[in-house]
């Protein structure tokens, strides 16, 4: 069976690019410029993941997460944001509010459907971009990540591609 994915970008080129090559990996996609046409696709129709860019404009992606979240419009739809941003803060407020990963939109486009087949193989774990795996099982299980998951963060630099920890040995 054909997994579903609705992903939410408000840059028509990107986002068809992204639909071409995740329909060529095999996923069924729809496709929707803004949040709020999202909700309202969602009201009606079921998703097996949602890509859902982070910045857009009207309601970003965070405040879309969150409305999708507490709305139960997927409450257990997983949710992996799509974003150019590095930013530390964007990845853990994206977490605490239910996100199951976090990928940059640099590099081959091939490799977004790859970290969703590696997504769909362990949905378990939180997936950033180059394959970088949290484990920390307060993270994977929805709650706030301990402080020692925030400190391990704050090594990973998760836009790079490939991503790497900097300054590690």
């Amino acid at each position: 069976m054909q997994r579903r994915i609705l992903t939410v970008d408000d840059n028509a080129l990107s986002s068809w690019a992204l639909k071409l090559g995740l329909e060529a990996a095999g996923y069924d996609i729809t496709l929707t410029l803004s949040a709020s046409k999202a909700f309202a696709i969602l009201r009606d129709q079921v998703f097996d993941f949602i890509l859902l860019d982070l910045n857009m404009p009207v309601i970003d992606g965070l405040a879309a997460l969150r409305h999708i979240k507490q709305e139960l419009l997927a409450p257990a739809t997983p949710v992996m944001l799509l974003t150019a941003s590095d930013e530390l803060i964007d990845i853990v407020h994206a977490r605490e509010l239910g996100a199951a990963g976090y990928l940059t939109k640099e590099g081959p486009l091939d490799r977004i459907a790859e970290r969703i087949d590696r997504f769909f193989a362990a949905p378990d774990t939180v997936w950033m971009d180059d394959y970088t795996r949290v484990s920390d099982p307060a993270w994977n299980s929805g709650e706030a990540p301990s402080q020692a998951t925030r400190t391990n963060l704050q090594g990973w630099r998760v836009a790079g591609w490939p991503s790497h920890k900097d300054g590690a040995p």
